[in-house]
């Protein structure tokens, strides 16, 4: 098999994890993957993995609760302007989640931006709501300015689609559609500078017992700082943030007591819904660490002002090498900086970040990390790449006028053997000149290192109402920086891009010869059409659909999807008891179908096989020499069972799945 970092999985022990995905080789009207994690030895067989949801779920849902007026005006400035915005309940959206005739009333956030009369392009607010859920959700949005005459809701490849009476918009959720955690972008009325984003959490695990006084320290609003300091540092494993408001004084520069509270091995710290903290934590070389819930960490629109008075703190900053780390579940608004700042290994998980100052990057990790199912709207990088052998999965992003949604480099930073997998970039913002800026591009390096990055996959970027700019590599400040082996394939951008592609082109920029090698794009969409490199010139295609500067070699471009008439596939997810299931539904009218199979070792190596069905001769093929199909038996039911057989393995293996 080929792995994507040129080394095979490990084979550690008898016992092992084992991720599949199957990826249908013609883009779907859904986004709906088929995620199974299996283990076993010598006959892999296991359920779906705990976060996946199970037909036998019990249906719930859970809204939280905050104050009408929850941060009142504030004195602080941003260009020496008074800001006298409120962080309150939204008076311009309501949002009713129903289950099961059972209604209730979801809080709408409302989140103002303090920089607004600064940054052209950048919406004066933002609207949000979560709750937690399993089952099937009929959520009702009223616009309470007026009758709502049109509701688009994205990431579109979600396939949401709102019903829309006088001045409310309903759609439903299912959390059988696997698609839970989902967040989602609605436009009411076609106005972008007012969103409004819906977060569906799954239901909570892990939830502290606050009867438990032997493990748990609950944290209560009335506690002084010096009190909060002693719970978060205590030997006890649960440190709990009660309902509430939790703040510590005026917040005004970087003197405010409830910066960098203590973040410690061996330590879950529990924000749950209905639950704001003022604050940030902050660690160093602590391993074992959890930091969850359904609450918020915010600085309240304090964020970073470059003077005396800036406040330069992540609201989870973690400076050792840490390992064991999580942190899940949170919403964080205006960071005094960056959201979130790791520089060990560590698993981010349905996070939902959003800030406005020009530098509250996303998410910085380090080796071996992992960062799935987030919301950004940040208004600086969205993910940093630093690092190496990391994953990058289901990922939802707002790209505002500033930063890169993937940056590489920015001062000598380079990150190699990386996989980012669907990628939804719902929104981006225009700000003549702005967009121009060599830091705006999708996958982005606005320096090169003095060093070779290479091997970095992107397999689904799927992009709504415009891009800045596709690619943007710049290796014109260092002649060492080579990058190489960069995969960006299956990639649809379904409204062109945010300004004209000759005033913004993408670009790969030389400092000497042959700094870049081997940048390829394998099924590029714009506007419903493949981008095949035809021209030879920086009008890729002679259509003006997309530009490229370079002084040297231009990337490739493929294009290897069947004919848009063969119907696509689409995948839907079945608990297993032996072993799991993928229902493959195909028009009958298709005789073959093809899909990849992509296996991981723990989340870290990754090797990827081809598999085909001939529906005339009945036969399974796979286009791996290594990897062979040792028997598939055809089902009473109608489905398959795979059995597959991997030569190049220190002792040979069989794993299974059925295909039903």
């Amino acid at each position: 098999m080929h792995a994507l970092n040129g080394k095979r999985p490990s084979r550690r022990g008898l016992l092992r994890e084992l991720t599949i995905r199957l990826v249908p080789n013609k883009m779907l009207t859904n986004s709906n993957l088929a995620l199974i994690r299996v283990a076993g030895a010598l006959l892999w067989a296991a359920s779906f993995s705990s976060f996946l949801n199970s037909q036998e779920e019990v249906a719930s849902i859970e809204v939280y609760n905050y104050p009408d007026v929850i941060v009142p005006p504030t004195s602080v400035l941003d260009n020496q302007t008074p800001f006298t915005a409120e962080t309150k309940r939204s008076e311009r959206y309501a949002v009713e989640v129903e289950q099961n005739g059972q209604a209730k009333s979801a809080y709408v956030m409302f989140t103002p931006n303090p920089h607004v009369t600064g940054n052209l392009g950048l919406s004066p607010d933002t609207h949000w709501t979560s709750f937690s859920m399993s089952g099937k959700v009929s959520v009702t949005v009223t616009n309470l300015s007026g009758p709502i005459t049109s509701c688009q809701i994205y990431p579109s490849r979600k396939g949401y689609t709102a019903n829309i009476q006088g001045d409310t918009a309903s759609f439903t959720i299912d959390s059988a559609s696997g698609q839970i955690p989902l967040q989602l972008y609605l436009r009411i009325n076609e106005i972008n500078q007012h969103p409004l984003l819906v977060f569906a959490d799954p239901p909570e695990t892990d939830v502290p017992d606050r009867n438990d006084t032997d493990n748990v320290e609950i944290i209560q609003t009335s506690d002084d700082i010096e009190t909060v300091r002693s719970k978060l540092s205590s030997a006890k494993l649960y440190a709990v943030f009660e309902e509430g408001i939790h703040s510590w004084g005026e917040l005004k520069d970087s003197s405010y007591s409830g910066y960098q509270l203590p973040y410690v091995s061996n330590k879950r710290i529990y924000v749950p819904g209905g639950a704001y903290v003022i604050g940030t934590f902050q660690g160093s070389e602590a391993s074992n660490t959890k930091v969850y819930g359904r609450g918020v960490l915010s600085a309240c629109g304090k964020d970073r002002i470059a003077t005396s008075v800036g406040i330069p703190y992540s609201f989870v900053e973690q400076t050792g090498s840490g390992s064991n780390q999580i942190i899940e579940g949170l919403v964080t608004t205006d960071p005094p900086h960056f959201h979130l700042t790791y520089r060990g290994e560590v698993v981010i998980d349905n996070v939902k970040m959003i800030g406005y100052w020009h530098q509250t990057d996303g998410t910085v990790t380090g080796d071996n990390s992992v960062v799935k199912n987030t919301f950004m709207k940040t208004n600086d990088d969205y993910i940093k790449v630093y690092s190496n052998n990391c994953y990058h999965y289901n990922n939802t992003m707002f790209h505002q006028v500033n930063g890169a949604p993937f940056q590489f480099c920015w001062g000598g930073q380079n990150g190699d053997n990386n996989l980012m997998e669907d990628t939804y970039i719902i929104y981006s913002s225009y700000n003549p000149g702005a967009n121009n800026k060599r830091n705006t591009a999708v996958i982005c390096a606005r320096n090169g290192p003095e060093a070779i990055t290479e091997n970095n996959t992107w397999d689904g970027i799927y992009i709504d109402n415009g891009c800045h700019k596709l690619l943007g590599l710049n290796a014109q400040n260092e002649p060492a920086s080579i990058w190489r082996n960069f995969t960006i394939k299956n990639v649809e951008i379904n409204t062109g891009f945010a300004d004209s592609p000759q005033d913004g082109p993408s670009y790969l920029l030389d400092g000497t010869a042959n700094n870049f090698v081997n940048i390829r794009f394998e099924n590029l969409f714009i506007n419903g059409d493949p981008i095949t490199g035809a021209n030879t010139g920086s009008d890729i295609d002679g259509d003006g659909k997309i530009w490229f500067e370079t002084g040297g070699e231009y990337p490739t471009f493929e294009t290897n999807y069947p004919d848009p008439s063969v119907s696509q596939l689409e995948m839907l997810l079945e608990e297993a008891l032996a072993m799991p299931k993928v229902r493959v539904v195909v028009n009958e009218t298709n005789p073959n179908f093809n899909y990849t199979c992509m296996l991981s070792d723990n989340i870290k190596n990754w090797q990827r096989i081809s598999l085909g069905y001939d529906r005339s001769t009945s036969s399974w093929l796979t286009g791996d020499s290594s990897l062979s199909i040792s028997s598939a038996n055809e089902l009473s039911d109608g489905g398959w069972q795979l059995t597959f057989h991997d030569a190049n393995a220190a002792s040979p293996y069989f794993f299974q799945i059925a295909i039903e």
